[in-house]
């Protein structure tokens, strides 16, 4: 018995792990963040991918989005947009954030609305900050 003692913290730490079960963090936002070379970018068209969307959103003014099915978007965001959050999406369960990925398909410049190669960008889809 007094061999079995020195494992009882390291057995009630794991019993109370197993117990308490983690669960699902449920429905709410996550931020869609274009990365950017360029500090003029004046807007991007993006495709959002995964497991199902319910909205999305923006702080631009100009926003446009067409559900394409309902885990896939387009997504039109006009403004300031380089290097910061472009849309947020609602989602029931932010524990999938893995699931969606976003694509740049068109970006321009904020100066002239040129098109720019799309090679250099990318989009991150995380939590929401609150």
């Amino acid at each position: 018995m007094t061999r079995l003692r020195p494992l009882f913290p390291l057995a009630l730490a794991v019993a109370l792990g197993t117990c308490s079960g983690a669960e699902p963090a449920g429905p709410g936002w996550l931020d869609v963040r274009l990365v950017s070379p360029a500090a003029d970018d004046g807007g991007v068209l993006f495709v959002v991918r995964g497991a199902p969307i319910d909205s999305v959103r923006s702080s631009f003014p100009d926003l446009y989005t067409d559900e394409v099915g309902a885990s896939e978007w387009r997504v039109i965001v006009l403004g300031n947009v380089s290097s910061t959050v472009v849309a947020r999406l609602w989602v029931q369960d932010l524990d999938a954030v893995a699931r969606y990925s976003a694509t740049v398909e068109q970006i321009a410049s904020g100066i002239t609305f040129a098109q720019r190669a799309t090679a250099p960008y990318s989009m991150v889809v995380e939590r929401a900050k609150p």
